[in-house]
């Protein structure tokens, strides 16, 4: 699940500031900044966008119950949501 800041103006090769919660955030994390960041971004580059995801299990991302790896690979555990963050 990601967001995008209402004036977001995709277009290819604008660029886009991308805010990535911590442990245990969300999207809901970036509410009081995302509207001023895609303002700037717009303002500065002529377009662009800021965005937001929830890296799982996360927010409105999915929830998994079962994964491949046994507990390295755990979304719930530090490390597993280390490996999924990039």
């Amino acid at each position: 699940h990601y967001k995008l800041s209402n004036n977001s103006k995709l277009e290819d090769g604008a660029p886009a500031i991308m805010c990535i919660h911590g442990f245990q955030g969300s999207t809901f994390s970036w509410r009081m900044v995302m509207e001023s960041l895609g303002d700037t971004v717009t303002k500065v580059a002529g377009a662009g966008a800021a965005l937001s995801y929830d890296r799982p299990p996360y927010g409105l991302s999915n929830r998994p119950t079962t994964w491949e790896g046994g507990n390295d690979n755990n979304p719930y555990t530090v490390a597993g949501g280390a490996k999924l963050g990039f």
